[in-house]
């Protein structure tokens, strides 16, 4: 199996102009480590460079929405906090070294992260099955764009799984690279709803309903260009496998309400192993 050879540089710029409440939706989020304003009125103060250890302090990874956060790294009823409205953009303060629930499956296990949210300042600690991953290394950057006059960066955000492997070496899980555009002027972060009716390739999935592109023992599907053609955004993906490999098209429309959709993928050559 191949490695991933992702190419990355994130710095989030500073002094963005502020978003509306238009520009937000389930599948976008704006964030500032500063400020306690609403969602809708975040901006970014501050340059920003995460760290590349996803259980490091003082990082910071992004989590969903419902997001449920509890008093104590123990997931009980009691220990809850009550659930987070928006993704948001959040501190890592601390992390556990045991994956939770213990008795799963190893795939389905992830550590629990302390947080410290930006928006209200609270802390508490939430399961890494609710975490994306976010990184200033080369495992990140997919690629610039520019898109009906506005530019655009993509990035993947990780899952907090195990993955394909670990000290102990292969573990039969995957990892989960999802990518996602952040408008460069306004540091609106959008993720793409997966729309394709069949997809072309195992590699090419759903996280949540997000594109999902699948690290595993058997193969890897990464984005090695980018084009804004007409109405559409185009990835260009290599699927390498132990064995052969492919090269798939997938085809991205923007939504009336500003969100992006991937609507079809074409497989448009194929490589023996042979």
């Amino acid at each position: 199996m191949k490695n991933p050879a992702l190419i990355f540089a994130l710095l989030i710029l500073s002094a963005c102009k502020p978003t509306t409440s238009q520009e937000l939706s389930a599948d976008s989020t704006a964030v500032d480590s500063a400020s306690a304003a609403t969602p809708a009125e975040l901006t970014q103060q501050d340059d920003i460079a995460v760290s590349s250890s996803p259980a490091s302090a003082d990082r910071e990874v992004l989590t969903k929405k419902g997001t449920v956060v509890y008093g104590d790294s123990i997931i009980s009823d009691d220990a809850s906090m009550g659930e987070r409205a928006t993704m948001e953009k959040v501190t890592v303060i601390s992390t556990t070294g045991i994956r939770y629930p213990t008795e799963a499956e190893l795939c389905n296990q992830f550590p629990m992260y302390q947080v410290r949210f930006a928006e209200d300042g609270t802390s508490g600690w939430v399961s890494g099955e609710d975490v994306l991953l976010i990184y200033a290394d080369d495992n990140a950057y997919a690629g610039d764009l520019e898109y009906r006059g506005k530019s655009y960066q993509v990035y993947y955000a990780y899952d907090a799984g195990i993955g394909p492997s670990d000290s102990n070496g292969l573990t039969g899980c995957d990892s989960h690279k999802i990518p996602y555009l952040r408008n460069s002027e306004t540091d609106v972060t959008y993720f793409i709803t997966n729309g394709i009716p069949v997809s072309p390739s195992a590699m090419i999935q759903s996280f949540e309903t997000w594109l999902d592109l699948i690290s595993s023992e058997g193969g890897d599907a990464s984005i090695i260009a980018i084009q804004s053609v007409g109405d559409e955004i185009l990835f260009s993906l290599d699927i390498s496998y132990q064995e052969g490999g492919e090269r798939v098209i997938v085809h991205i429309n923007q939504n009336e309400d500003g969100t992006f959709q991937a609507v079809s993928a074409e497989m448009i050559s194929e490589e023996s192993g042979d």
